[in-house]
């Protein structure tokens, strides 16, 4: 197939442009070019911004288009009016944000969307927004498409390559020697999806021709915390201490669930509806999923090779975490 990508030169672009690669496409990129832009040296890119200009892409034709950072509908109608005659499919990465964390749980496909519509208005993106306006996004390549629009749901993306710490926080914390503080919420639901399998499941929808919504998140059931930190201590040789504290105790004391301890969406007991969508229906047409040690493991070795001795972006402090299990070890001697 010949593949349009816009983007591409992310995280979530990289892996999908790599599976695309590997599998044998021809592939172009479509990005301002602002972003790694050597990612790929040996791939065609087209220069534009899609949010005012995507002239470059008319007069050619592609098999598949795969839309990797469509956030606003404005930035989408550009590339979606560009395109309509010249590609024969519109794939658009969104989000399981798509739906409320009111939403019930084990969600499937069916369901349909389930958060308000954004401000197709709104001049700043905010985490607030960010369901809405890929509710909206979906809603405009659908318009233009129509059942030639495949709409992939990916819950939170993880593994090698991944700068946002939201999972990576998690084994580094697995590869260090010593104890560390782990939320006693070990039931919580823990369901992500590596990267490089988010990347070949949406190629390989792609050379299927599906269309209509897919998502693509971790195993339908969901691995609780508990088996997580399991797999995570074995993966990083057994040489971490996982300290359970209580989650009330974390709570008490203004400690954030998912910034501070990310996977943890609650220190209460709420369920997270957003950790238990289904995701058979992808498995059926195809999602093949690495285990949860595995990603760990190579997650390991890439922070070890890239970014060992830096402080990782979300999650605790080694400082604060300090502080807690000092806190939290005089407390039990006093009980």
């Amino acid at each position: 197939m010949d593949v349009l990508v816009v983007g591409g030169t992310r995280f979530v672009g990289r892996k999908i442009v790599e599976s695309a690669v590997a599998r044998g496409h021809e592939v172009t990129l479509f990005n301002r070019g602002k972003t790694d832009a050597l990612a790929f040296p040996g791939l065609e890119t087209l220069t534009g911004d899609r949010t005012t200009d995507a002239s470059a892409l008319r007069g050619r034709r592609w098999d598949a288009v795969i839309d990797v950072c469509g956030y606003w509908p404005r930035a989408v109608e550009v590339v979606a009016s560009a395109l309509e005659d010249n590609v024969g499919r519109y794939v658009f990465v969104s989000s399981i944000s798509v739906y409320s964390e009111a939403s019930p749980m084990g969600l499937t496909e069916d369901s349909g969307v389930l958060l308000e519509d954004g401000d197709p208005e709104a001049t700043e993106l905010k985490m607030e927004m960010y369901g809405g306006l890929k509710v909206l996004c979906e809603r405009t390549v659908e318009r233009w498409f129509g059942d030639r629009a495949l709409i992939v749901r990916p819950g939170l993306v993880v593994g090698p390559g991944d700068h946002s710490d939201r999972f990576t926080y998690w084994p580094r914390r697995f590869a260090r020697t010593g104890p560390f503080l782990a939320p006693d919420c070990l039931q919580e639901p823990i369901q992500v999806i590596d990267g490089r399998d988010l990347g070949d499941f949406t190629v390989l929808a792609t050379e299927k021709g599906l269309s209509g919504g897919y998502h693509v998140a971790g195993p339908t059931p969901p691995e609780p915390f508990g088996e997580f930190l399991r797999s995570g201590v074995e993966a990083g040789g057994g040489v971490a201490e996982p300290v359970f504290v209580p989650c009330g105790w974390l709570a008490e004391r203004g400690v954030e669930p998912w910034t501070e301890l990310p996977l943890i969406s609650s220190l209460t007991g709420e369920p997270n509806p957003l950790g238990t969508v289904d995701t058979s229906k992808a498995v059926r047409a195809g999602l093949v999923q690495r285990t949860m040690r595995q990603t760990l493991e190579d997650t390991i070795s890439w922070w070890n090779a890239t970014r060992e001795g830096s402080e990782p972006r979300a999650g605790l402090s080694d400082a604060k975490e300090t502080a807690l299990l000092e806190e939290y070890k005089a407390k039990r001697a006093t009980v």
